[in-house]
C-alpha cells in the first residue's frame, strides 16, 4: 500500500517502543528503502 507524503493515517498495530498504540493518528513525512527492498514510512 502506498501512502501519499504529509497525510495522516491511522496505525493498525500497537507499537509500546515508540510510545504509539493501534489507532493512533500519525503523519507520513518520508518514504524509504531499506537494504533488503522493503519499503516503509517515517
Amino acid at each position: 500500500m502506498a501512502f501519499e507524503l504529509y497525510t495522516d493515517v491511522a496505525l493498525t498495530r500497537d507499537m509500546p517502543e515508540l510510545g504509539l498504540r493501534a489507532g493512533d493518528l500519525v503523519k507520513v513525512v518520508d518514504h524509504h528503502i531499506a537494504p533488503d527492498g522493503e519499503e516503509g514510512y517515517s
